[in-house]
């Protein structure tokens, strides 16, 4: 696990949901990951996690 600040654009809306956009998020080898990502919308910290693969 490591843990790398990155910063993120203002959330906007994108069919309906929140989206974030981050130039910045540097992968450190090739394989299968799984990212959790911790903000505060305001009411309080949400976590979300999504999985991606690098070649």
């Amino acid at each position: 696990m490591a843990r790398l600040p990155v910063p993120l654009t203002r959330p906007v809306v994108d069919n309906g949901s929140l989206a974030w956009h981050s130039d910045q998020l540097i992968v450190p080898a090739a394989g299968h990951w799984k990212v959790i990502v911790r903000f505060d919308s305001g009411s309080g910290p949400k976590l979300a996690s999504f999985y991606y693969r690098v070649l």
